[in-house]
């Protein structure tokens, strides 16, 4: 066989082969022969034509993998885009990620239930006191810190609100900020609710009032009432402290308060402190018949706090920025009916002084002693004439918080009611 022959052969042999079978073959046949052994960008631009002589797309095929050389690593890929329609292409959006709050990220998981908040009065639960601290009582790094209060996040609430995707890319913040923050969060709250809270925590009402004073003014003014423990300061504002005279310190204390009452401070504390006792002080005289001492209200706001001994002296410094002639907090919610006795809405006020009014009408004489269960079964006539609804149990603990009775039990057992006029005697 010729030459010529032979070559048409060849020929003829090339055409009919499958065109990935003749690229493979071509890239190893001229790897073979390069020096380097590395096939160059330009002879992977194989024209691959049919037997009518069309010319077919350009595909490469895989790069040898060469330890060594840059250009050799993954470059197939990259390489291949050039072959890609760009009418199929398209558009490459960021992934869905869903706006999450900070404070889901690190708070505990309370039964999903579906409920109508129609304010105080109908629930039994406040808003946590550590929503309206300021940012300083979470102790972040400065950077941090000066960046959240320029962006106008001043209080933990607005921390709260806060989306995490938003945070990226505010400057000055990175990922590391952002996860100091959900730390510092999560040990401030410590795995409890950041929107419902079953007592009172003083401490966090009480750095939430002084926020836009000095941490010296802070420390100066709840030293005064006792209170030093809710803040902590810097020790060399602690040496400067101790260092002012006693008349130095007065002076300071009643020019924070004069500062304190010309802001709309006191109309927050109205605000803040009729939702804690219409949420957790009034269902509980309902349960008591809707009347209380001043000193029950006492003890039942210290069984319902996380610092029971700061209570009497919170409200003392809560009772000074309202003002001297302010009336006292319990006043501002209830209806006071006698000497520091409160009623919890204005129909027990008015039934409190009726049955008062009813149990005078038979001590005619101030020597005359009648026993418990007689007088209020005469109160208790008295009322169904008036076509008064009233219970035995609530007439006689009418009497007994009257501060013109008092209820001595005789030698013989009975409970006795007497004018308090004649006990004195």
């Amino acid at each position: 066989m010729n030459f010529w022959d032979n070559f048409k052969k060849h020929l003829t042999s090339l055409i009919d082969m499958p065109i990935e079978v003749a690229q493979a073959s071509t890239i190893q046949r001229h790897a073979l022969l390069t020096n380097s052994g590395v096939v160059s960008y330009s002879q992977l631009k194989l024209t691959q034509t049919s037997t009518k002589g069309r010319v077919l797309r350009e595909s490469p095929s895989k790069l040898p993998r060469e330890p060594g050389l840059s250009y050799s690593r993954e470059l197939e890929k990259i390489y291949a885009l050039e072959t890609v329609d760009p009418r199929t292409v398209r558009v490459l959006n960021s992934a869905k990620t869903d706006s999450q709050k900070i404070a889901t990220s690190f708070e505990a998981n309370e039964p999903s239930q579906n409920e109508f908040d129609f304010g105080p009065a109908w629930r039994n639960w406040i808003t946590p006191c550590q929503l309206f601290e300021p940012i300083q009582a979470l102790n972040l790094s400065p950077q941090a810190e000066k960046v959240f209060i320029t962006h106008g996040w001043s209080t933990i609430a607005d921390l709260l609100n806060i989306n995490t995707t938003s945070l990226v890319h505010v400057k000055g913040l990175g990922q590391g900020h952002i996860d100091e923050l959900t730390h510092k969060l999560s040990a401030h709250f410590r795995s409890r609710s950041t929107t419902k809270r079953y007592s009172i925590d003083w401490c966090a009402w009480l750095r939430s009032l002084v926020a836009d004073l000095t941490p010296k003014e802070s420390k100066i003014l709840l030293e005064h009432f006792g209170l030093s423990e809710a803040l902590h300061i810097p020790a060399h504002l602690t040496g400067e402290i101790r260092s002012l005279k006693s008349e130095e310190k007065l002076t300071l204390v009643k020019q924070i308060l004069e500062k304190l009452r010309a802001s709309d401070l006191p109309k927050k504390i109205k605000i803040r402190w009729q939702e804690i006792t219409l949420a957790l002080i009034t269902p509980w005289m309902a349960q008591r018949y809707g009347i209380a001492h001043r000193d029950e209200l006492m003890e039942r706001l210290e069984s319902i706090s996380e610092q029971p001994l700061l209570t009497k002296s919170a409200l003392f410094l809560l009772q000074n920025i309202l003002g001297e002639k302010h009336p006292s907090l319990f006043s501002c919610v209830y209806s006071g009916v006698a000497h520091e006795i409160f009623a919890m809405n204005a129909e027990k006020a008015g039934f409190y002084s009726t049955v008062t009014e009813i149990a005078h009408s038979y001590f005619y004489k101030a020597t005359l002693s009648y026993s418990v269960t007689e007088l209020v079964l005469w109160i208790q006539k008295e009322l169904i004439r008036r076509w008064e609804q009233c219970n035995a149990s609530d007439v006689e603990r009418v009497i007994y918080y009257t501060p013109a009775f008092c209820i001595r039990r005789s030698p013989s057992g009975i409970r006795k009611v007497l004018l308090r006029q004649t006990t004195r005697n």
